[in-house]
């Protein structure tokens, strides 16, 4: 009987420490993410200071139909050169919650990942500043900040955030960060449910916080994925 007892409390032990063993990681996480973006944006305003507050363009080199696709930069004429100003970042290629669980990103920050895009490369992050505007129906939904002083309407101070999009409907899966305590990546033609809990954003300014999730706004790209910044 007394063994009985033992295992029982053992067991209401470990169903209370397994969740709070979760929720301090997924904390580290973000505690992580803060600190990565705000590298992210000293980099990108060393390269402001630079250049007579031009942003980096975020633009892809190659020609594509999608130059405007904010998973993609440049890495010649924008990751490279954040790289230069602050090498740390070359440990710092994802969002935190990315890493628990995305492939393949031992490949993000690499040039020559995709044979269609030799010169560009992916990174764990949404990088919102020096890109095309995004439209809709021809209408523009979103101007991207090309200089340190813009402020555009429709647009944001968003400068970079952690890597998550909603593939609407398309053949592709949606994938989001801090869900929870997880990364997930939904299925093709699934909505984002549940949906994260927030996102890491830096601003324009420097200033980086954990945005929560019914804060952020929705944004499409040219190539029909949705992505979320904060207004």
């Amino acid at each position: 009987m007394e063994v009985l007892v033992v295992v029982g409390i053992l067991a209401v032990l470990a169903t209370l420490t397994v969740p709070l063993v979760s929720r301090l990681r997924e904390s580290a996480r973000r505690a992580e993410d803060l600190s990565h973006l705000r590298q992210l944006a000293a980099a990108t305003l060393l390269y402001a200071g630079d250049n007579d507050g031009a942003l980096p363009p975020g633009r892809m080199s190659s020609p594509s139909a999608y130059a405007d696709d904010y998973s993609w930069i440049s890495y010649k004429n924008c990751w490279k050169p954040l790289l230069d100003r602050v090498p740390a970042l070359a440990s710092m290629t994802t969002c935190a919650s990315v890493r628990t669980g995305h492939a393949g990103i031992e490949k993000f920050g690499q040039p020559d990942i995709d044979p269609e895009y030799p010169e560009d490369t992916m990174v764990g992050w949404i990088y919102w500043g020096g890109r095309d505007d995004l439209t809709a129906g021809g209408v523009v939904k979103y101007r991207s900040p090309r200089h340190i002083r813009d402020r555009f309407t429709p647009g944001s101070n968003t400068l970079w955030t952690c890597w998550c999009w909603d593939a609407n409907g398309t053949a592709a899966p949606s994938i989001a960060p801090h869900v929870g305590s997880r990364y997930v990546e939904y299925p093709p033609g699934a909505p984002l449910k549940p949906t994260p809990d927030g996102l890491g954003v830096v601003l324009t300014d420097g200033s980086a916080s954990f945005v929560p999730w019914p804060e952020m706004i929705i944004i499409p790209q040219a190539n029909g994925f949705k992505l979320y910044y904060q207004p």
